[in-house]
């Protein structure tokens, strides 16, 4: 795994925290803490973002209406408009 180093300024009050977690937890550094706290937050947020429907991933991938021209029912009459083509294209 690929590390980086991160350096940032934080208020005491966080020391406190971060001490206190790294006791609460057995973590050996901060480092394990701020990932250990990156690693909860991010999963939470997301668990809880909305999750798209079937349709709207279809839409995200450009599936639906990809077809030009197609006639407005084509997700009711595919069959009989399959059927058309096959038979324009193969007599």
């Amino acid at each position: 795994m690929k590390a980086a180093t991160i350096h940032a300024r934080v208020p005491d009050e966080a020391l406190q925290e971060i001490e206190f977690l790294k006791a609460d937890l057995g973590l050996k550094n901060t480092t394990d803490v701020v990932l250990f706290a990156l690693h909860q937050v991010a999963s939470e947020r997301m668990q809880n973002r909305p999750q798209k429907s079937p349709i709207e991933l279809m839409e995200d991938l450009g599936l639906v209406g990809c077809i030009k021209d197609a006639p407005a029912n084509l997700s009711q009459d595919y069959k009989a408009v399959f059927l058309e083509g096959i038979r324009k294209k193969h007599g």
